[in-house]
């Protein structure tokens, strides 16, 4: 089972749900659905690494846990499970 949210150009969410096969490392078949439930809020995002000589960036600069599955440059993510901050 997987679920998904899409954050809309709107601001909207729109979320979805179903399986997915995979062979090979390939997706060869699904069954995708839009679903009315309502999704979470966005997670923070955060700016990329600093140039050099310009300070890092430090939970203590944001609000609260954000996304770093993308790359964590600034070396938020303690447990590795992709949200940096979680204490904070």
């Amino acid at each position: 089972m997987v679920t998904l949210d899409a954050l809309q150009t709107d601001g909207t969410v729109h979320s979805f749900a179903g399986t997915y096969t995979v062979e090979s490392g390939v997706i060869v078949d699904a069954d995708i659905r839009r679903v009315d439930s309502p999704a979470p809020e966005p997670r923070q995002s955060y700016p990329p690494g600093p140039p050099a000589g310009v300070p890092d960036v430090d939970c203590s600069d944001l609000p609260g846990p954000v996304d770093v599955s993308g790359g964590d440059p600034h070396n938020l993510d303690a447990d590795g499970d992709g949200i940096g901050c979680e204490g904070n």
